[in-house]
């Protein structure tokens, strides 16, 4: 809904200047516009001061034709188009002085809008890091010798999962979407987000839109690459909300880079990664990167399906770091690209009071071994579906 309000204000706004435009070309007489300008328009020719009165609405109108495909050039133009319209106001302002209404109205979805489009700016030179400096050459292809070393349960997931023969996965591209909540008794909110992963250097780049409120969104990304994380929030694209780095981040980005293995399974067969084997459904990773080692436990049903990933992690309480027990439980079978990943997931921590479940996804696109292209750029279905 406050996509199409500002679709709608945006076009509106246009056409009303479309009528002082048609007004100096002496195509419409309105009496309500009688044309007098305050100086310098009014030194001006009529002609010329249509034009202005045209580029503004051209501006104004293009931006909302741009804002409906969805493209990140929309609020550049639109922003122009309020500066120059407000300009036009302040020289016709005896009759045009409530066209200020309509761009302080603009103004603020307009700067989220340049916020939101500077943040996809810098996740895309991210994902152009990732994969033009962390990118094995060739693709080799999984064979059944390379599981004989690994824990029997792993073996058998992978085999499950269809590894053997197919290419070891060195980049991954997933898309989910699912709700959220900071605190167990916070409102849930709806959230897409969109993931690069790169295997050869444990690497990930991810980036999120997360509806707060009607109109209102967090931009977020969580970037973790040379054993170093790093999370940075957006409120609208524009304040800061967090901007997290450290030790503590350092090793919970390393552990979700360890469990969302169950999306690119081939990733078991890692040199960086070392296996134990605890009973015959569970299975303990390690992964040393930096100063801390980090593990997880891998969970395996009678299906020899991944169902569940803990280990423990850092979380933050009223300021102090404890290391909890973070969870992730796997639902559904999806094929991708010819292996049998999970289909949706629900993270959890398990705290002193109980099960805190903060985050519900399903994965709803996953390719592999992708190359340079535009990943992180909106889609028009997202936004007429999730964030109207």
């Amino acid at each position: 809904m406050a996509k199409i309000l500002l679709l709608l204000l945006l076009a509106l706004h246009g056409l009303i200047h479309l009528l002082g435009a048609a007004r100096c070309w002496g195509w419409a007489r309105i009496p309500q516009l009688t044309g007098r300008s305050l100086w310098p328009m009014g030194w001006l020719p009529d002609w010329v001061q249509g034009m202005a009165w045209g580029l503004a609405a051209s501006l104004l109108l293009l931006g909302a034709a741009l804002l409906l495909a969805d493209t990140r050039t929309w609020p550049w133009l639109a922003a122009v188009g309020i500066v120059l319209s407000q300009l036009l106001v302040l020289a016709y302002w005896p009759e045009a002085k409530w066209g200020t209404l309509a761009n302080v109205l603009l103004l603020l979805p307009v700067a989220a809008g340049l916020g939101e489009a500077r943040m996809e700016r810098e996740t895309e030179q991210y994902a152009y890091h990732l994969l033009h400096k962390h990118q094995e050459q060739a693709l080799a292809t999984v064979s059944a010798a390379e599981l004989a070393t690994l824990p029997p349960c792993v073996q058998h997931w992978l085999n499950a999962a269809g590894v053997t023969g197919h290419p070891r996965v060195r980049s991954a591209y997933l898309v989910q979407r699912g709700r959220m909540r900071l605190k167990p008794d916070a409102s849930w909110m709806p959230y897409e987000a969109r993931q690069l992963t790169t295997t050869s250097v444990p690497s990930f780049l991810w980036n999120a839109r997360v509806q707060m409120l009607p109109g209102v969104q967090l931009l977020g990304r969580d970037y973790y690459t040379q054993a170093k994380g790093h999370m940075y929030i957006r409120l609208l694209g524009l304040l800061p909300v967090a901007d997290a780095r450290g030790p503590y981040i350092d090793q919970g980005s390393q552990l979700r880079y360890l469990a969302e293995m169950a999306f690119y399974p081939t990733e078991a067969l890692q040199p960086y990664l070392r296996w134990e084997q605890l009973n015959d459904s569970t299975a303990r990773v390690y992964m040393t990167q930096g100063a801390e080692e980090c593990h997880a436990d891998f969970i395996f049903n009678a299906q020899n399906e991944l169902c569940r990933i803990t280990g423990p992690r850092y979380y933050e309480e009223q300021g102090k770091w404890t290391k909890r027990l973070w969870q992730i439980d796997l639902e559904g079978v999806q094929q991708a690209d010819g292996l049998r990943v999970p289909a949706r997931a629900t993270l959890s921590w398990q705290l002193p009071e109980g099960l805190f479940t903060w985050a519900e996804m399903t994965i709803t696109q996953l390719q592999y071994n992708v190359d340079q292209k535009p990943l992180f750029v909106r889609s028009l279905p997202s936004l007429l579906g999730l964030y109207e």
